[in-house]
């Protein structure tokens, strides 16, 4: 025998939406939601002994529970201009640094960018730069995840998404994962 309920809402007695814990579904080690933001945009990033934000990779999200965990992955697609070193990549939540290392003599930050290992300036060369993070959701808020850009003191500046000549282009995304 086959039974068929059809509802338009389910409520607990007390008015409220259930959770699938309350329904009985056992939700541990599932991905619960996943929420992405990419660009294949070119920008050029020079900051000295600063930070901006790379416009378009900014993410407002909102855990299903406070003891879920979040998994952030970042991947930069960029090109330098010249040899040298001192790129970063950061992450922040609501305005506040996340993701950091820490001790560092010049600069903290979640994963380098490598400034064209030793090639020419004129080389079509597009690199890829990839940061994985987790940590726990700590609440149900709504929270806004931006990543930046540093660039410590005297570093040649990098563009995104596109090689210096012009004859590559790529995708950057930034992904959280609960």
């Amino acid at each position: 025998m086959t039974s068929i309920i059809k509802v338009d809402t389910l409520q607990k007695a007390n008015g409220a939406t259930p959770t699938a814990a309350d329904l009985g579904i056992n939700t541990t080690g599932t991905v619960l939601q996943v929420k992405t933001a990419s660009i294949n945009s070119v920008a050029t990033y020079s900051n000295s002994a600063s930070s901006s934000e790379i416009a378009g990779l900014g993410i407002t999200f909102t855990p299903k529970f406070s003891n879920s965990l979040l998994v952030f992955h970042c991947m930069i697609s960029y090109s330098t201009q010249n040899n040298g070193s001192g790129n970063l990549i950061l992450m922040r939540k609501d305005g506040e640094n996340v993701s950091m290392a820490t001790g560092a003599s010049s600069a903290n930050g979640w994963f380098g960018i490598n400034n064209n290992w030793g090639q020419g300036n004129s080389v079509g060369i597009l690199m890829n730069a990839v940061g994985v993070w987790s940590q726990g959701a700590g609440s149900t808020s709504a929270s806004t995840y931006t990543i930046r850009h540093y660039g410590v003191g005297g570093t040649s500046p990098i563009t995104i998404n596109k090689s210096n000549n012009n004859g590559l282009r790529g995708v950057s995304t930034f992904s959280i994962t609960e």
